[in-house]
């Protein structure tokens, strides 16, 4: 575990601070906490009732040399990835600045608009059970209202379709059939769930080609990955 020392003082009063592991049986003084990871630093005058410092901010400190205003000064991670402490990774922001790096600006209802335009189209019908009222809602006003933007990330629908082992198929996901690899997808044209397949193996004499294939063909294939999280599992399959 990386140490981090640095000296400041706060209130008039001087401080060494050092994070290290804790002296306790099977505890390594650093735990993760909503993707932040957090070190123990108890002698930290900003320590939680735990003890525990936000690794990042410690970084930031480390680099000042200076502890910084709680709720005043807050620390940005550029990528998005909040265990990423890399120094290079961080800078100071305000409250009021640190959502637009995040969510960019909201619109006139305070809301938080969706960066994705999917969010927009796909649209669900929903009965209030309290007013009665019944109406169609996108997935935008759904999640706007409760989540910040940059949390989340279209990832593709469900097909409502399952494969050879009874698991859900959804959009994006990479099936293998038949010596055959395939990216599940809708196809507008045709209004329905179609797989493009890519044959691995092709027989003697058969060059390797790429079939479009319906939906039927998804229930007696198996759900490998997705195109998102295996790219390999994608080489050599046309988009």
């Amino acid at each position: 575990m990386r140490e981090i020392r640095f000296r400041a003082t706060y209130k008039g009063k001087e401080w060494n601070v050092a994070t290290r592991p804790a002296t306790r049986l099977n505890h390594t003084g650093i735990h993760k906490s909503g993707g932040y990871v957090m070190r123990l630093v108890t002698e930290h005058p900003f320590a939680t009732s735990r003890g525990y410092v936000p690794e990042h901010r410690l970084v930031m400190e480390e680099r000042l040399g200076r502890f910084l205003a709680p709720r005043i000064e807050l620390v940005h991670h550029i990528d998005q990835n909040r265990s990423n402490n890399d120094v290079s990774n961080l800078k100071v922001v305000s409250p009021i600045l640190h959502p637009k790096n995040h969510q960019g600006e909201r619109n006139n209802k305070g809301q938080f608009a969706s960066l994705e335009p999917i969010f927009d189209e796909l649209k669900f019908r929903l009965l209030n059970v309290y007013t009665g009222e019944c109406r169609s809602y996108t997935l935008a006003e759904l999640i706007r209202t409760t989540y910040r933007k940059a949390q989340f990330q279209f990832r593709g629908r469900s097909t409502g379709l399952l494969d050879k082992h009874g698991k859900e198929v959804s959009e994006g996901d990479v099936l293998a059939s038949l010596e055959r690899t395939g990216v599940v997808s809708w196809d507008r044209g045709q209004g329905q769930w179609i797989t493009t397949w890519h044959v691995d193996k092709p027989k003697r004499g058969q060059l390797a080609c790429y079939v479009k294939a319906t939906y039927m063909d998804i229930l007696v294939s198996e759900v490998i990955g997705n195109s998102w999280a295996n790219a390999e599992l994608l080489q050599g399959v046309k988009p």
